[in-house]
């Protein structure tokens, strides 16, 4: 399986993140999140062979992108999209 666009699209968010950076960003995050719940939620409820993999390694990869050092977040603001993350993990 080809994971090419998924790649592209967490590397996409993690640079609008690192560009709009300030107190609305974690916002920003969950509302992307959200969508991609949405879109989890469907997948898992219409499709009879329901693939969660796309759907890891988006989350791995944006995971993943917070902590590298090419992007440079503050350990404030991985903290706070960490949260985030929280509250989404949880809600799944």
């Amino acid at each position: 399986m080809d994971f090419t666009y998924i790649d592209a699209l967490s590397k996409l968010i993690t640079i609008l993140l690192r560009t709009i950076m300030n107190r609305n960003s974690a916002e920003f995050l969950e509302k992307i999140l959200e969508g991609i719940i949405i879109i989890l939620t469907r997948n898992h409820a219409d499709l009879n062979e329901f693939c969660p993999r796309p759907f890891f390694r988006i989350f791995f990869n944006l995971i993943y992108d917070f902590k590298r050092k090419d992007y440079s977040f503050t350990p404030k603001e991985i903290t706070d999209l960490f949260l985030v993350f929280c509250k989404i993990f949880h809600r799944i």
